[in-house]
């Protein structure tokens, strides 16, 4: 499998960008979008909880091989989406029986497309199953890191939408998961106690502790941080598409420039959750306006040991300049 061929992943915790990153990267028609099939809500039939740990040697390895080949391959199905209660039989029904999800028909329409060449699967809930993904089936991996106060004021926003706090079950019913890299941050430690930036802050260090293991025992691993893409876009998605051999054009670079220039919403709008074209730029320091110090605080105290990789003692300043380059 040569590099212009092989599939990628986009994978780190979400809140991280993973969404953005996929979409420009699968510009070129040669790129086909493969989205979240490791979801438990909406992604493959067979996945059964949030960020399932795959590994070599686990038990049942040859039959999830089987299940990541069927899914490359395009013959997995994604969970069938379901009528909201009290809902009346649509035009909808009729194309959940034709297709199945949205999902579903846009996976299909993502592999069967005959100039696709390769996939790319955008999926933050892969993370724990990366490394394996890797070695296993060639994948180019690449993780996004988001600076941890700025993931829990993303995740604070959200609950405070419609989402729910994290729940470290997730995690805890694994138990290959629990003995290799997590007993240590979450035994002994009362997870209900926990405030939602708190929660958010202790799964951040979960999920990096755990990839940068990962990136540690495979270097080729491509790291990226949220601040890098959001700082100077242009020339990080330049190197990106260059380590994964995917063709740069003028329009690609056109579209980020519209996509993240001055000028555009510092962050979501209103009740979104989501919102792809922003002040990137301006997006980096939002966090210091949604975050109290005490909250800073407290995932600073639950995050250190990890964030110090990626982010010295200058990225937790409330002062904006002390966070710019000089």
């Amino acid at each position: 499998m040569t590099p212009s061929s092989a599939p990628i992943l986009v994978t780190g915790a979400h809140r991280s960008g993973s969404t953005f990153v996929g979409r420009i990267l699968t510009k070129p028609k040669q790129v086909g979008l493969i989205t979240e099939p490791f979801s438990q809500r909406h992604g493959l039939d067979w996945v059964d909880r949030w960020y399932l740990h795959l590994y070599g040697g686990m038990p049942d390895e040859a039959l999830y091989t089987k299940r990541i080949e069927a899914l490359l391959e395009g013959a997995s199905r994604y969970k069938r989406a379901t009528r909201a209660a009290g809902e009346g039989p649509s035009w909808r029904d009729v194309a959940r029986l034709l297709f199945g999800s949205r999902d579903q028909l846009r996976y299909r329409m993502s592999t069967r497309d005959p100039r696709v060449e390769r996939v790319l699967i955008k999926d933050p809930l892969a993370s724990l199953a990366s490394e394996f993904l890797h070695r296993r089936f060639g994948m180019q991996v690449v993780v996004l890191i988001r600076h941890p106060a700025a993931f829990a004021a993303s995740v604070k926003r959200a609950v405070a939408l419609h989402w729910r706090a994290f729940d470290f079950d997730n995690f805890r019913s694994q138990p290959a998961l629990m003995r290799d890299y997590l007993a240590s941050r979450l035994e002994g430690r009362d997870l209900e106690k926990l405030t939602v930036v708190e929660n958010a802050a202790l799964q951040w260090s979960c999920l990096y502790a755990v990839l940068g293991r990962f990136v540690e025992r495979n270097p080729s691993m491509i790291v990226v941080r949220h601040e890098d893409l959001s700082r100077d876009p242009i020339e990080t998605f330049r190197d990106l598409f260059d380590r994964l051999s995917i063709p740069w054009s003028e329009k690609i670079e056109q579209e980020i420039v519209a996509m993240t220039r001055p000028g555009n919403p510092e962050g979501p709008v209103d009740d979104r959750i989501h919102s792809l074209v922003r002040d990137s730029r301006e997006n980096i320091h939002r966090w210091k306006t949604l975050l109290d110090a005490d909250e800073i605080d407290s995932v600073r105290a639950l995050c250190q040991d990890v964030a110090d990789r990626y982010y010295a003692a200058r990225d937790w300043q409330l002062e904006e300049a002390a966070t710019h380059p000089a």
